[in-house]
């Protein structure tokens, strides 16, 4: 969702957990990831805050200062770079946090869905799943790597379903499916 305190040089617990669980699903047996070489891990919005709550605030204070566009626009480009080099992707950004435009995260989570829905032919896309929850939350959002019980080594295959424009907006909408 939000990077907490990781980059490029130092990790943090949820950039751990997913590096466990890759670990874990490189050496099952029979594994189709047996070859992974690299793990990029990106986020949704490009704002550092170690509590999610406190994201709203951080980007109400940068669209304040016309900086929040051009930050979710480079993130984006970021994004499918990284998304356009991978065989396998895994989605977990969880719900929208308390405080943020829901709005916000409705549109950014779209704009990540329509990109997904062009490169899936060529990429495998996932969702983490544990013994207790499928790969979606109850307000249809891939689960965040937190959010699921330590001992997760399960994952679901997904594809992206484009949705007809809707309403008078007109907009175009993505969901993930099964």
């Amino acid at each position: 969702m939000n990077p907490s305190k990781a980059d490029m040089q130092n990790s943090d617990d949820t950039v751990n957990i997913v590096l466990k669980f890759v670990g874990k699903l490189m050496n099952e047996a029979n594994s189709q990831f047996k070859n992974i070489g690299e793990v990029v891990v990106v986020n949704l919005f490009p704002t550092y805050e170690t509590r999610s709550t406190f994201l709203g605030t951080v980007t109400e204070g940068l669209q304040k200062t016309n900086k929040l566009d051009h930050l979710l626009c480079s993130n984006r480009t970021e994004i499918m770079k990284e998304v356009k080099n991978s065989e396998w992707i895994i989605l977990g950004w969880g719900d929208c946090p308390e405080n943020l435009c829901a709005d916000l995260h409705k549109c950014e989570t779209n704009k990540i869905l329509a990109t997904l829905y062009k490169v899936q032919k060529g990429s495998s896309i996932y969702v983490f799943e544990d013994k207790k929850n499928k790969g979606l939350t109850l307000k249809k959002q891939p689960r965040h790597p937190r959010r699921l019980h330590k001992d997760t080594s399960i994952i679901s295959e997904i594809k992206i379903k484009r949705n007809n424009k809707q309403g008078n907006d007109k907009i175009t909408t993505y969901e993930i499916k099964f």
